[in-house]
């Protein structure tokens, strides 16, 4: 009986691991399919690439204001990693998730939460040139911004500059 009874919780205990195996390999082909849905409607010619026309009719439409409109260019370039002229699906994903992680900064988040957000080759290293990508939102150019943040010019921010930083940018957004 307790042979019996040690199966059958085995084969339960199969079935439920296949069932969650499944499950998640449903929930990513879902998200992958949805992701390749989006890029597909942002890629207008589908030829496979997000144009800077295509990225510029995106971020015109998903920024609140013409001063964030007039830095299509410049998020362009620092997210067309290959430097291509062209955006990948894993180029538009890494501005998308830049976007969404630094509206996300709230308050209550941490230096390391913010640099976390700028570091967009996840390297662990805050380069000037990511930090910059602050810049539009202190309306600054990004020189202005390498000289009032770097402040030992070795282009790196390190944990001082990230703090400085992020009280700034706590301060202009409003918190």
């Amino acid at each position: 009986m307790k042979k019996i009874l040690i199966t059958v919780l085995a084969i339960i205990a199969i079935l439920l691991a296949g069932t969650i195996i499944f499950q998640r390999q449903l929930i990513n082909f879902s998200l992958e399919h949805l992701g390749q849905t989006i890029f597909n409607s942002i890629d207008v010619n589908q030829d496979g690439v997000i144009s800077a026309d295509e990225f510029s009719d995106l971020y015109r439409k998903s920024t609140p204001t013409d001063r964030d409109a007039k830095n299509v260019s410049f998020f362009f370039a620092h997210f067309d990693f290959d430097k291509s002229n062209n955006l990948s699906p894993d180029e538009l994903q890494s501005f998308l998730s830049f976007t969404k992680n630094l509206y996300n900064i709230t308050s209550e988040s941490s230096d390391k939460d913010l640099e976390h957000t700028l570091d967009v080759n996840n390297d662990g290293t805050l380069l000037t040139s990511e930090a910059t990508l602050l810049a539009p939102f202190f309306e600054i150019t990004p020189m202005e911004f390498v000289r009032q943040y770097d402040s030992n010019r070795d282009g790196l921010i390190d944990a001082t500059e990230i703090s400085a930083l992020h009280t700034a940018f706590r301060k202009n957004k409003g918190f």
